[in-house]
């Protein structure tokens, strides 16, 4: 079984680490961590090399890519501690294509590959912190979805603009799981900025609003909500595992250089 890289994976490898070589400095991680916590100036570099893209179909603006090309350029993020929101961007676009609508591909991918969308996850739980017991309620009455509880946590949330949102689906004929896209800057969502030891921007959100049933992930199609939410789980685990390869590439290089400065 051969595992080498592809020429093409070889290259997106390639390229995230010389941008992120570039342009994640010092002084800019820096700059970053005493602001917002995100440098657009690196997303909108990332977003003109084609990264944030690596995971739109073609037909919508991207490379049509999958986990393994995402997984490579977030191993070059972890390496430099790149504050950008990379992963989550990657798996909202897999979530997306595997489990939209066409209406919702149409609708948010062609902005993900551009990088003009910023996008999040709210997958934590408060207490037991088990993703497949959303504690978001959704009520469905006719064709709107009533909103209400909490997420905590959620990546780069004051940045974004929207959010894939597990929730438990009450209706006439019981409960389910499902995911809904939220658009976090309507009203009835409420943001709360909360400091993290790895100084990425996260925030707590409450949500108490009414939206479309439209906004069902794969509204109108025979998607399966708990099938779609286990998806978005293990591609967010594996991009959080590149990362930490990454980290931990980036640790051994910079201890590797100070001890043979040293010695």
């Amino acid at each position: 079984m051969n595992f080498d890289l592809s020429e093409e994976q070889q290259v997106i490898k390639d390229l995230a680490l010389q941008i992120f070589e570039g342009q994640a400095t010092v002084e800019r991680i820096k700059a970053a961590e005493k602001g917002d916590g995100f440098d657009r100036q690196m997303w909108e570099q990332l977003s003109a090399s084609g990264i944030p893209a690596l995971c739109v179909p073609e037909e919508h603006g991207g490379s049509g890519m999958g986990a393994v090309e995402l997984s490579l350029a977030l191993i070059g993020q972890g390496r430099y501690v790149a504050p950008v929101p990379l992963w989550s961007t990657g798996v909202v676009a897999l979530a997306i294509t595997d489990f939209g609508s066409p209406e919702q591909q149409e609708k948010y991918l062609p902005a993900i590959a551009s990088g003009t969308l910023i996008t999040t996850i709210a997958l934590a739980e408060s207490g037991a912190n088990d993703v497949m017991r959303p504690t978001v309620i959704g009520t469905i009455a006719g064709n709107h979805i009533t909103l209400r509880g909490y997420k905590p946590a959620v990546p780069f949330a004051q940045h974004a603009d929207i959010a894939l949102v597990p929730i438990t689906l009450s209706d006439k004929s019981g409960e389910q799981l499902a995911i809904v896209i939220v658009d976090l800057r309507q009203p009835g969502v409420t943001v709360t900025s909360v400091k993290t030891t790895n100084h990425e921007p996260q925030g707590n959100i409450d949500f108490d609003l009414t939206i479309a049933t439209e906004n069902l992930l794969g509204y109108g199609t025979d998607t399966d909500g708990r099938e779609a939410l286990r998806s978005v789980f293990e591609h967010s685990l594996t991009a959080l595992a590149a990362l930490q390869v990454g980290v931990c590439e980036g640790s051994l290089a910079f201890v590797s250089t100070h001890l043979s400065s040293r010695f």
